[in-house]
């Protein structure tokens, strides 16, 4: 009982995911059985040693409750199997909490055999889990198609070695965080798939700057997420760069009447920056200052010919 309840409230202390009491609720209920510290000299003790001398009210209102145990020590053991040390599984635990209410025999053993039909090694396997410990709470047969994808990708060789540079299973795991980030803001899986294969870019790039780029689109931009099929390289480009001195000159044009047609998306993006430039930009003089230095580095970039920059 002590030992899952520390190892539990370790967890806890650490999980950057568990700061909303609604969160713990849920997690505690996953993880201990029926007590509480009023009843449970041996908790009670174990939460004030813990610098818990006054504890959660979250926790505790949980501890009186009858929830289903978990057997976290199952977890461990089969981490062990797999070769991970101890100082490795505690990483993972504490990074990955969500470890806690994965059934071994019915998620984590598929999910290993997987690995090795995919033709991953133990020892990638074990990399890319230690990079990634979110990689453990992917459903068998998610993989198998990520694998698909990258196999298929048909852009330059240095963004490929990019996206392979910390290991092909750690490459399959960004890309289904990916493909799960545009599920998640509305596209169907397929046309997930499609943007990616389109534009691999945000594999390299972190998350959280994909994220902030749909942001932009939808509330923003007014887009809807099904536009990035049409115009999947938006998630390639530098938003401060490239998509918000563009989108700055187009608002500024709507609201002096002087945009005659509905621009797209792929309007705004796929133009080199020179042909924006001398569509949206140059007519108007108010939109030289509105397009700043960008409109200073068109100006007085040399004309090569054959020249398509962005």
């Amino acid at each position: 009982m002590a030992i899952r309840v520390l190892a539990g409230l370790r967890i806890l202390a650490s999980a950057r995911v568990l700061q909303y009491p609604d969160q713990k609720l849920r997690f505690f209920s996953n993880l201990f059985p029926k007590s509480s510290p009023g009843e449970d000299p041996e908790l009670g003790s174990l939460l004030k040693n813990q610098s818990f001398s006054d504890p959660d009210p979250t926790i505790v209102g949980f501890l009186k409750g009858s929830p289903k145990p978990i057997n976290l020590e199952s977890k461990i053991e089969f981490l062990k199997d797999l070769g991970f040390e101890k100082h490795e599984i505690d990483q993972i635990l504490h990074s990955f909490p969500a470890i806690a209410s994965i059934d071994v025999e019915d998620r984590l053993r598929p999910l290993s055999d997987e690995f090795h039909e995919l033709g991953f090694s133990s020892n990638e396997v074990r990399e890319a889990v230690i990079h990634n410990p979110r990689l453990l709470g992917v459903e068998a047969g998610e993989l198998a198609k990520c694998v698909e994808l990258l196999k298929r990708l048909k852009c330059r060789s240095a963004i490929k070695k990019k996206i392979l540079s910390k290991g092909s299973l750690n490459a399959v795991m960004e890309t289904k965080l990916r493909i799960d980030c545009l599920c998640g803001y509305g596209l169907i899986r397929r046309d997930a798939f499609r943007v990616l294969w389109f534009e691999p870019r945000p594999i390299i790039y972190k998350l959280e700057d994909m994220e902030k780029k749909i942001e932009f689109l939808i509330h923003k931009l007014g887009f809807s997420i099904d536009c990035l099929v049409e115009a999947p390289e938006f998630l390639g480009v530098k938003l401060e760069k490239q998509v918000v001195p563009r989108c700055n000159v187009i608002e500024h044009l709507r609201s002096i009447g002087g945009l005659g047609f509905e621009l797209g998306l792929k309007d705004l993006i796929r133009p080199s920056k020179l042909k924006f430039y001398n569509m949206f930009v140059k007519p108007y003089p108010d939109c030289v200052e509105i397009f700043g230095r960008f409109s200073r580095d068109v100006e007085n970039k040399p004309k090569v010919l054959g020249d398509h920059s962005c």
